[in-house]
């Protein structure tokens, strides 16, 4: 039965070949969807992909969503209802409208996301509650809005309110039918699409224009979608393709179609349609098919890689088809083909209800178009890649490799039964009774083998035996490795055999690679040194040619190019782009790429500009772990396996892609020690910052849908760097600058290396109030004012010196002056006259004060303190030999509290010349026996006071006069002197009582 199946496997090609795998990518509630149930699609002006689901709305970028529903914590992305049918981008595209199963219609702002209006609109003019909204199209000034059955509401767009309602059932006279889509055309054409009843077209105003009666036979037919093209609108059903000529409202046959005899579009159940230029796709109940509506040519589209896939096309809502994309509104969320033009076929389940799957394809080879065969570690398979059937061979083993000998026979080697032969339909035969030259290594297993021409074979022992070389018209064998002599191996742990242009054969060891000629039985092997690791290269992998060159898959090494002459001239590793070195095999591409598997992924290397391009399992391989020796070439196509199966290359499709990524700014957020705050808004150009934030966290988008996670970002602070920072995140986060306006600056390349322009935003980083002008003005006028003030406090000191100097001056003028004086005055008298006795003493005695006052005087312009106890002691110093002389007793009495406490500056200055002037008046004019020198501490002042028992003074009329000689200038001086330092002048005294002087001042803490 096996062969019966066999021979099905490579059947129907020319059918076959016109199928197109293509890889999706699913996009579920687990991945950020806001729900399952994906009702429609579209995509905004901004680039974004918007997806109406029952449970909301949901906003994608390629990496991220950010959803908007009826129960957000954001009341800007709070919607109206639940259960989304309808979506579509506002005339002006500035808006985008969202109709919900019962809310009503929510207007949402594409640039912030947010929600800008919610209307709940009644249903039907009598407030049937059981009448839920279903779809709407739009008008300049209405959003026709239907519900399913068959209530057409107006809503004014400007007004917010409902203008008018019409029943479409009681004008068709339909009870049962339910309308299912209004669409509008470019001629301002109302179709109304009435399951079970029609198509109904209207002018502006709802005057009928045109009728398309359901036939009988699809009465039960569902309308499911439309598209327009050219003067055709296009429509699906539950019961096939209708296509209406739009002026004439007629429909027109299948058959008049280029495509309409292919059989695939009648009497069939389709969902959705979108036409993109020429070319439509169309999905159905497990059916999906690209057509050139030109030529007709039709296409199948298999979900590649797993046969359950096509379970998302069961009940597809909506489609979306643009140049490169297509996205599918599905019952299990959306699903994204990113490449419509993608190189990578994945084949991991039989595409039949078998459940067969390749788990592990060791080895792969092509036998023909429509026939793979590959070796897994649970036994042999073989694989139609126009059709992705898998048969799998009733051999159960670990086979190694599978290689072609003369006459149609294959060998497959396994680990358990060695060499295998099978007939050209895989039939097991005995491979001695064929090949009974092989019977002493029969048992042995192989894992890599290399054909010259028709009759060498080259096998490498998978045990570390060296290499075999069998020819199958002299039948003879030999072996070459380590111990073979003349002819030797460096290394019986053999990688891959590879026969050059040259007929060379090529043996790639772990450590060590060398070239064998078969028809001279001669070997060379390379001296291979790593000049930047000071090592050979060791676990070499692969080779490959390319324009007289060679190319070594070198494990941990990376991609070693090789010079004519056989030595290393580059490596190609990290440092160059490549993202992996565990590196398998490698093969040229048209003299052009290197592409080689590895461990994590398949790179493919540009060999005229260096660089490399990395492609993953999202690219659409079968997965990122390849297997060591899993890889053939062969026309235009390359087959890589690893774990979960293999991928068909189509070379022909290895194209850059030329558009840039779309950088737009996303969510903005600012933080602080308390706080946090995002904002939305992909147009925004300048952002002021509060000077309380402390972190600013700036998120993009840089659209690339064929390969977001491919996208690299460039920015920087055009006022801080000069040179771009890189990173793979599309988010920036920066801590608070300076306050200043700065412009950070993003670009983004996609996965070719192709830049997008430089997307710029303004931060504006504001001050804190110390930081502010204003503060700085205050703070500069303070400064000033203190400098002014010490300017002032400077010259009115340098004043007060001043005026003490010129005090001092008068004093030593007055004082000292007037006793000299009189000394020359005396000295002239004495010099006259002949008795000079008389003389003499006064003389002397004007010497003495002269002597005392300039003592006095160079005291006082001491700047140290003095205390009390120092000052009384200084007074008494010059006061009792004049007393003694006068006759006068002078005693002093100072309070204990008190005979520390200093006596600064002008304060010492002044009360001790009051003082001595106070005393110098009682031996001079108050004739008196006792003067007394009193102190005391009185609360938290000091009291001071000199009283003696003389003449007295008189007070008349507040005048003050000395009784006896004098005009109370002393008096007056003594006065002014208190008031200079804020003490207390008291004067008590009457005539023949003696008097009595009191200063008073405040004692200083």
């Amino acid at each position: 039965m096996f062969f019966i199946g066999f021979s099905t496997i490579i059947s129907n090609k020319s059918f076959a070949q016109n199928n197109i795998f293509l890889p999706v990518t699913k996009l579920e509630i687990k991945d950020g969807l806001t729900g399952i149930m994906a009702r429609r699609v579209i995509k905004d002006n901004f680039g974004f992909m918007w997806f109406a689901t029952q449970d909301g709305i949901s906003r994608f970028d390629g990496r991220s969503f950010i959803n908007l529903n009826s129960y957000s914590a954001d009341d800007n992305k709070k919607l109206l209802g639940i259960d989304f049918f309808d979506l579509k981008n506002d005339i002006t595209g500035k808006y985008l409208w969202a109709l919900s199963t019962y809310g009503g219609i929510n207007k949402i702002d594409p640039v912030t996301c947010n929600v800008l209006e919610r209307y709940n609109i009644h249903r039907s003019p009598g407030g049937d509650t059981t009448h839920w909204f279903k779809c709407f199209t739009e008008t300049p000034k209405y959003l026709v809005i239907g519900t399913n059955e068959g209530v057409v509401t107006l809503f004014n767009k400007k007004t917010g309110k409902t203008d008018s309602f019409f029943s479409l059932a009681e004008r068709l006279n339909s009870k049962n039918g339910e309308l299912e889509r209004i669409i509008v055309d470019n001629k301002s054409h109302f179709w109304f699409l009435f399951s079970g009843c029609g198509i109904l077209v209207t002018d502006s105003l709802f005057k009928q224009l045109g009728f398309i009666p359901s036939l009988k036979k699809d009465t039960s037919a569902t309308f499911t979608n439309y598209a327009f093209y050219k003067q055709y609108l296009f429509v699906t059903s539950t019961n096939g393709l209708k296509i209406i000529n739009t002026q004439t409202f007629l429909p027109v046959s299948l058959s008049s179609m280029p495509f309409g005899n292919t059989g695939y579009f009648a009497g069939t159940q389709l969902h959705c349609i979108s036409i993109k230029d020429s070319i439509a796709v169309i999905t159905g109940f497990h059916q999906f098919t690209k057509v050139n509506l030109i030529t007709g040519e039709c296409n199948p589209i298999l979900l590649a890689d797993d046969y359950e896939n096509r379970s998302w096309l069961t009940l597809t809502n909506d489609i979306y088809f643009d140049d490169q994309n297509i996205w599918i509104g599905s019952q299990y969320g959306v699903g994204l083909i990113k490449n419509i033009h993608s190189p990578f076929v994945p084949y991991y389940t039989s595409f039949n209800e078998t459940n067969i799957k390749i788990a592990h394809a060791v080895t792969i080879y092509r036998v023909c178009d429509t026939l793979l065969y590959v070796c897994g570690d649970d036994g042999l398979y073989a694989v139609n890649p126009y059709t992705a059937i898998i048969k799998k061979f009733p051999v159960a083993d670990f086979y190694y490799t599978v290689f072609p000998v003369k006459n149609g026979y294959f060998i497959g080697s396994a680990v358990n039964k060695g060499m295998q032969l099978f007939n050209k339909d895989f039939k097991p035969i005995d491979i001695l009774s064929v090949f009974p030259e092989l019977s002493d290594i029969s048992s042995k297993s192989f894992m890599a083998a290399a054909r010259l021409g028709d009759s060498v074979m080259f096998m490498a022992s998978e045990n570390k035996g060296g290499v075999y070389i069998w020819n199958t018209v002299s039948h003879n064998i030999i072996a070459i490795s380590t111990k073979s002599g003349r002819v030797s191996l460096k290394n019986d742990d053999v990688n891959r055999l590879y026969v050059d242009k040259q007929d060379r054969l090529w043996i790639v060891c772990d450590n060590a690679v060398s070239i064998y000629n078969y028809f001279d039985n001669t070997i060379k092997h390379l001296s291979l040194y790593n000049s930047a690791k000071k090592l050979p290269l060791t676990i070499n992998m692969d080779v490959c040619e390319s324009n007289n060159q060679y190319w070594l898959a070198s494990y941990g090494t990376g991609i070693v190019k090789l010079s004519k002459d056989l030595a290393i001239q580059k490596i190609y590793d990290v440092t160059n782009g490549l993202k992996n070195l565990g590196l398998y095999k490698i093969f040229n591409i048209n003299d052009s790429l290197i592409i080689t598997s590895s461990n994590n992924g398949l790179a493919v290397l540009n060999k005229n500009t260096g660089f490399i391009k990395t492609f993953t399992v999202e690219d659409g391989l079968h997965s990122n772990s390849f297997e060591e020796a899993s890889g053939e070439m062969y026309s235009n196509f390359v087959y890589l396996g690893g774990i979960n199966g293999f991928t068909q290359i189509d070379i022909t499709k290895l194209k850059s892609n030329p558009i840039p990524p779309q950088v737009t700014f996303s969510t903005i957020t600012t933080q602080s020690q308390d706080s946090k705050k995002d904002t939305l808004n992909i147009n925004i150009a300048r952002l002021p910052i509060p000077e309380y934030v402390t972190q600013v966290i700036v998120n993009f988008s840089a659209i690339n849908f064929s390969a977001p996670d491919k996208v690299k970002i460039a920015y920087r602070i055009a006022e801080k760097e000069k040179n771009w920072s890189y990173t793979t995140q599309t988010f920036i986060q920066s801590f608070r600058l300076d306050p200043g306006t700065y412009t950070l600056q993003v670009k983004a390349a996609n996965e070719d290396g192709v830049w997008s322009p430089v997307k710029e935003l303004q931060l504006v980083f504001l001050p804190k109030w110390y930081q502010t002008w204003l503060f700085k003005l205050a703070i500069i006028a303070v400064v000033a004012g203190l400098l002014y003030a010490l300017y002032r406090y400077r010259v009115k000191q340098i004043l007060k010196v001043e005026r003490i100097r010129q005090k001092l001056s008068g004093d030593l003028h007055d004082d000292i002056g007037s006793t000299l004086n009189s000394v020359n005055l005396f000295t002239k008298m004495a010099m006259m006259q002949q008795n000079q006795g008389e003389y003499l003493p006064r003389i002397k005695e004007g010497v003495q004060n002269a002597i005392t006052s300039v003592r006095d005087i160079i005291w006082i312009m001491d700047k140290e303190p003095e205390t009390i106890h120092s000052i009384f002691s200084r007074i008494n110093a010059f006061s009792q030999p004049l007393s003694a002389v006068a006759g006068s007793a002078l005693q002093t009495n100072i309070d204990p509290a008190i005979i520390s406490y200093k006596l600064h500056g002008q304060e010492k200055q002044n009360v001790y010349l009051v003082i001595k002037e106070a005393i110098n008046n009682c031996i001079k004019y108050a004739g008196c026996k006792n003067i007394t020198l009193r102190t005391k501490k009185i609360n938290k002042q000091i009291m001071v006071s000199i009283a003696d028992d003389g003449k007295g003074i008189d007070k008349e009329d507040g005048a003050v006069k000395i009784t006896t000689g004098g005009s109370g200038n002393g008096l007056k001086n003594m006065q002014r002197r208190c008031e200079e330092i804020k003490w207390k002048f008291t004067l008590d005294s009457e005539p023949g009582k003696g008097t009595c002087i009191t200063i008073t001042g405040k004692i200083k803490e």
